[in-house]
């Protein structure tokens, strides 16, 4: 039998690498006193508008703070509360937690021979590059490479760095559509909520790939 081909396993960054956005959300909503309801309208409004502020900071064609600034007017306005924009990501993405679960995955999957690489939609806030280099090889963000997933270019781009073909690669997302894209360029998609560890580690053990 020859060498088993080689194997790639990408995953999203806040979500799952990390506890639930959407927590840290709430908590950052929680001491500010405003409805988390609310700030997720705004967010999703801004997902679903094209060339949404939200859209265009995703693939590096405005910057964080324009970001910020765009940001903490729709939250003011949809709250009526008056949202400082200075440090508001830092803020919004404070709350977040490393997910040791799956980054005991991500050992795993390395010790064997897998290759690992990260595909994360940027709003322009800091990462902790330290944390992130720990766990993988490759670190691709959608502002520096100018494509945001779900596009397909996104996951060929991260495939290619890693030097695996597509249909040899998992790819793990919370978010649906996020996987969605990454099947339609060939990968295996694995949908990430807490609790799934025990799943996403059964697919790393015996995920065969394409020959």
């Amino acid at each position: 039998m020859g060498e088993r081909p080689d194997r790639a396993l990408i995953l999203d960054w806040g979500g799952v690498l990390t506890s639930p956005v959407e927590d840290s959300f709430r908590l950052w909503a929680l001491r500010h006193g405003l409805p988390l309801a609310a700030l997720m309208r705004v967010l999703r409004r801004m997902h679903d508008t094209a060339n949404s502020p939200l859209q265009r900071v995703e693939i590096g064609d405005i910057t964080g703070r324009d970001f910020e600034e765009c940001l903490a007017e729709e939250i003011s306005a949809e709250t009526g509360c008056s949202v400082a924009a200075e440090n508001l990501l830092a803020g919004l993405f404070g709350y977040l937690e490393t997910n040791a679960a799956v980054v005991n995955i991500v050992g795993e999957a390395e010790t064997q021979g897998w290759k690992i690489g990260i595909l994360s939609n940027a709003w322009g806030h800091p990462y902790d590059m330290t944390f992130l280099s720990s766990v993988a090889s490759v670190i691709l963000t959608s502002d520096e490479i100018g494509i945001r997933k779900p596009d397909i270019g996104a996951y060929r781009l991260t495939a290619d760095r890693l030097r695996v073909r597509p249909g040899n690669c998992v790819f793990v997302d919370d978010l649906r559509r996020n996987v969605r894209g990454a099947q339609a360029a060939g990968m295996t998609g694995f949908v990430y909520s807490p609790g799934a560890e025990q799943a996403l580690g059964e697919l790393v053990r015996t995920f065969e790939g394409t020959i």
